[in-house]
């Protein structure tokens, strides 16, 4: 009977260890199973991290978190610090032992993950409804217009101007060649007086006696010359 007693009396200490309270905080172990040489916790109550896993008392396997560090994991040995809302983000919910601080991103801003712990800027713009006699666009639906791609006429001018200068040396090459043929068939076909046969026509007959004449004056002009000599 005293044996049973005895037993009773450690079962009761073991469950009142493994409760105690700090604050809202348990203290201890939540979950264990017995071993020959004491308890082995499974895990810990929420907001304490593992100190050892196996012990004589539950209580002493897990602590609480300092102020200023949670955990999430009940069987994590150690505890992390809080995250403080900084930048683009608000504060929504104050970090406790058992769940890091809560923030959320300014109008603008989204999170960039599930957690938000970082905010990034929203893309998406809302623009203004118009006035109905307003005619004014609004800056975020003007369209602006591509700047022209001015490279795109240099080699057209470049084409153009090589086109040009080989139209004007052709056409000095053909007036050059051109005019040597001319000068080479007036060397091949020269001209000769043309001699007329004689005939009873007066002009013919005036024309013959005055080339006799001529003759005559070169002849006695050339006797002249000798005799003089």
């Amino acid at each position: 009977m005293a044996t049973l007693l005895l037993r009773l009396m450690a079962l009761a200490l073991l469950i009142q260890g493994s409760q105690c309270s700090l604050g809202d905080i348990q203290v201890g172990c939540k979950s264990w199973e017995k071993k020959e040489n004491g308890v082995c916790c499974n895990e810990c109550h929420p907001g304490n991290h593992l100190v050892e896993r196996c012990g004589l008392r539950p209580a002493d396997l897990c602590k609480p978190c300092e102020p200023g560090t949670f955990t999430v994991n009940p069987l994590d040995y150690r505890c992390y610090p809080c995250n403080e809302c900084i930048g683009a983000q608000v504060h929504v919910k104050s970090c406790t032992a058992r769940a890091d601080t809560v923030c959320k991103c300014i109008e603008g801003y989204q999170c960039e993950n599930s957690e938000c712990s970082r905010c990034q800027k929203n893309n998406q713009t809302t623009s203004k409804p118009l006035d109905n006699d307003s005619t004014e666009v609004p800056v975020d639906q003007v369209i602006s217009r591509p700047p022209e791609n001015t490279w795109t006429i240099f080699p057209v001018l470049i084409v153009g101007a090589i086109l040009m200068t080989i139209f004007i040396t052709f056409f000095i090459a053909a007036g050059v060649i051109i005019k040597k043929r001319g000068k080479k068939a007036k060397m091949q076909n020269p001209q000769f007086p043309i001699v007329r046969t004689p005939t009873d026509d007066p002009r013919t007959l005036i024309a013959i006696e005055c080339s006799f004449h001529e003759a005559q004056q070169e002849q006695g002009t050339s006797t002249e010359s000798l005799i003089s000599k």
